[in-house]
């Protein structure tokens, strides 16, 4: 999957535009929400940031941020570097080149407040689905926030996967607090608390299998 020329897409598709704007207030009511003045975020799978970057840029939110990136793509990770740098940001979010699908890749990373999983489970089958769920307890402080997307398109029986994705998130210990389908239907975006205790992560092993949809079709 070329994911460069994916992202190219934001430019002038407009689900995934509405899809951006969603992320963006969900993440930033998100931040809002924490007591913490300084909030530790991970994102999985990042691509180039550019949610993240939306709502730093936005003002709908003044609290400070410590951010870490994952994404395997290195020209995106460049391209999201660049961008964040020339806004100043550079130092507050940080990307890391590493595979967002094994445990090692998070090694040394602090506890998040806030864990980004959008645009990755339309890209997950079957029972990785509810593994890569219950593994975000590893990731998560408690009262964290978690903030999803998944393609709800009938060709993907996006509208149960993400019924089956609601329901894996309520089995580990996570309390709904948004889910709302973008203005045209296409996507739905999400929140979640979680509402357990503190684990502590495997240091090595796979959490999910990532299958890009699109090479499968």
């Amino acid at each position: 999957m070329d994911w460069q020329s994916w992202h190219e897409n934001y430019r002038d598709f407009s689900p995934l535009q509405a899809r951006l704007v969603e992320v963006s207030q969900q993440v930033a009511d998100a931040i809002n929400a924490l007591e913490s003045p300084r909030v530790q975020i991970l994102s999985l799978c990042a691509g180039d940031g550019r949610d993240l970057l939306k709502v730093l840029l936005s003002g709908h939110t003044s609290k400070a941020v410590d951010a870490t990136l994952i994404e395997l793509d290195q020209v995106l990770v460049e391209q999201g570097r660049k961008a964040f740098a020339e806004h100043g940001l550079g130092d507050i979010v940080r990307f890391r080149c590493a595979d967002a699908t094994l445990f090692s890749s998070y090694r040394d990373l602090p506890k998040a407040e806030l864990v980004m999983v959008c645009g990755v489970f339309g890209n997950v089958r079957g029972d990785h689905v509810e593994r890569l769920i219950f593994s975000l307890k590893g990731f998560c402080r408690p009262d964290a926030r978690v903030v999803w997307t998944r393609s709800l398109n009938e060709f993907d029986d996006g509208e149960a996967a993400a019924d089956w994705i609601r329901r894996c998130f309520a089995l580990a210990g996570f309390r709904e607090s948004a889910f709302k389908r973008t203005s045209e239907g296409t996507f739905g975006v999400g929140s979640f608390i979680y509402e357990g205790e503190q684990e502590c992560l495997p240091s090595t092993g796979q959490i999910f299998e990532f299958s890009a949809f699109w090479d499968a079709h």
